[in-house]
């Protein structure tokens, strides 16, 4: 089934909120003294090496891939993959569009989840004083 571009980016937003939803607590409750110390950037960066360390991202994308078609991500996606060695060895072009689409999904999600985090946690840092506000 073939969805259009706007469905597809409403779904990479929805499937990055809930990866946040099932996973933000956790990693909030067991990084929490270096986020008393962080900015949005490291925020986000400290995230994105918490979930990598034990494959949270990748696992949690091998289950929700199987809602797209690859074809769809491969027209849409707006981080296409071009490294190679993620699909070497590999001789049917079905399997080698498949890896495409699945690398090209796992960096549109991860780019939606980073806009979602820096939204999430410019929503929590105080307000600088402005001279005006003195």
């Amino acid at each position: 089934m073939m969805m259009s571009r706007y469905d597809y980016i409403k779904k990479v937003q929805e499937d990055a909120q809930d990866f946040i939803d099932e996973y933000l607590k956790s990693f909030i409750e067991e990084t929490q003294p270096i986020l008393d110390h962080t900015n949005a950037d490291d925020f986000s960066n400290e995230f994105y090496q918490w979930m990598s360390y034990d494959g949270k991202l990748h696992e949690w994308m091998d289950s929700s891939f199987y809602h797209y078609e690859a074809e769809d991500i491969c027209d849409y996606t707006e981080n296409l993959e071009s490294d190679t060695g993620l699909w070497e060895g590999l001789t049917d072009w079905r399997k080698i569009r498949e890896s495409i689409a699945f690398w090209s999904l796992k960096q549109d999600i991860w780019c939606a989840i980073e806009e979602k985090l820096e939204e999430l946690y410019s929503d929590t840092e105080p307000e600088e004083e402005t001279e005006e506000d003195e």
